[in-house]
């Protein structure tokens, strides 16, 4: 199936689950808590980064600044950012650059918060910490669809890379094109953390 097709499934999902004033999924058999995104309260995905090897021995961390519909991560910048060097993407034009994290501005086309600062090498980050709208165990990765992330991560060669999502966006496979890079590992919602055959360090757990 076409990338489109699980965009437009996972776009109904959510705008579905929104509408019920609950946004997060359910694990489908284990009778655990839903997970509830845009609550920096519910947010143990994010949080479980810190016990990985790769997260603690980083230095530079490419982290994003959380959409109402992606695992939150403000209270997890803020508070890492005193301690490491935390970079945010920023949007220009088609591409993707990387600030360190500090003062915000709202950028006019997404709506998404994005630092100020100049702009830094990707090969200066360790470990990115991406959002996706699709993910699965094999370490690919679905997007909004604009491409930022696809001209983004092949930048950054050296980086250890994590796929966050929430449950129902855990997909048993992906559609792959041949500019897609694939991720290390794949962190869901409620701490499950799944290392990629494509894991520069299986050892990262």
């Amino acid at each position: 199936m076409k990338k489109s097709f699980y965009r437009i499934t996972a776009a109904a999902l959510m705008t579905t689950m929104l509408a019920a004033s609950v946004v997060g999924c359910s694990k489908s058999s284990s009778g655990g808590s839903a997970a509830t995104a845009g609550t920096e309260t519910a947010d143990p995905g994010i949080r479980s980064i810190e016990k990985m090897p790769c997260f603690q021995k980083a230095q530079s961390v490419l982290m994003y600044y959380s959409l109402p519909d992606e695992l939150p991560t403000h209270n997890f910048v803020q508070k890492w950012a005193a301690v490491k060097k935390v970079y945010l993407p920023r949007v220009v034009g088609d591409e993707l650059e990387i600030a360190i994290y500090g003062e915000l501005v709202t950028d006019g086309k997404y709506g998404i918060e994005e630092p100020t600062a100049a702009s830094v090498s990707p090969d200066e980050i360790d470990l990115v910490i991406v959002p996706a709208v699709a993910l699965d165990a094999k370490g690919n990765r679905l997007g909004r669809g604009k491409g930022y992330y696809d001209r983004l991560l092949p930048q950054c060669p050296q980086a250890y890379k994590i796929g966050v999502a929430l449950e129902c966006q855990l997909l048993e496979e992906l559609p792959v094109d041949p500019f897609d890079v694939p991720l290390d590992a794949v962190l869901t919602a409620s701490n499950e953390i799944i290392i990629t055959p494509f894991s520069q360090d299986t050892k990262a757990l």
